[in-house]
């Protein structure tokens, strides 16, 4: 098998841990956590109660133009508790809003 920029891509991808490439997406993408805790804010300035990462993805996913690098996603999903715990960590007014599960190791 000829090895591609994409498969040696993927490769180093998987043997990353998820930690690192958030931590890696994040740097390359500081406007994501931005636009996440802008539509948050929106939110609650219109009296949401409870906050939901699931919704706040999918309105940047479909309705905004945003643009992130370093991820074969525009935003992968599996960053999204990783989000959920740093807007928590930034913002706790609108942190304690979103439910919160224990991270599996």
């Amino acid at each position: 098998m000829m090895l591609t920029y994409e498969t040696l891509d993927l490769f180093s991808i998987q043997n990353n841990t998820i930690q690192a490439r958030f931590e890696k997406f994040h740097q390359e993408n500081p406007h994501v956590l931005r636009e996440l805790i802008r539509l948050a804010e929106r939110l609650v300035d219109h009296g949401q109660r409870r906050l939901s990462i699931n919704q706040l993805f999918e309105v940047l996913r479909f309705e905004t133009a945003l643009q992130t690098r370093g991820d074969h996603f525009k935003l992968n999903n599996s960053y999204r508790s990783f989000y959920v715990r740093l807007i928590n960590d930034l913002r706790p007014d609108l942190g304690g809003r979103f439910e919160m599960r224990r991270m599996s190791a």
